[in-house]
């Protein structure tokens, strides 16, 4: 499974070759609510890479948009999504520390 919490197959949230973006957003968004503007700068990404990430993420629907006048404001879907973020990067972490071989 590597150091990929979007990998196992609980975690289909996304396409392969766009877990690299999707990731780091959705790390972020366990802080809480956040622009796409500073989600872009917590992720180290292009905002236009970071809208068209959380395009995907919504679709898949691991994220709901607030949007106040041209401002979206982007939130994990609900607690079931953060229990899982929670779970696979814990258990991530716990692999790691195991099997440093795979990160």
């Amino acid at each position: 499974m590597g150091s990929d919490p979007f990998a196992g197959p609980a975690f289909r949230l996304v396409p392969a070759n766009e877990r690299e973006t999707c990731e780091p957003l959705a790390k972020a968004l366990l802080e809480g609510e956040m622009c796409v503007c500073d989600l872009a700068a917590a992720a180290g990404q292009s905002e236009s890479s970071v809208s068209h990430a959380l395009r995907l993420l919504r679709a898949h629907r691991v994220v709901q948009v607030r949007r106040a006048g041209r401002m979206a404001f982007y939130k994990l879907a609900d607690s079931h999504v953060r229990m899982l973020l929670d779970v696979a990067l814990t258990h991530v972490g716990h692999t790691t520390a195991i099997h440093p071989e795979r990160r």
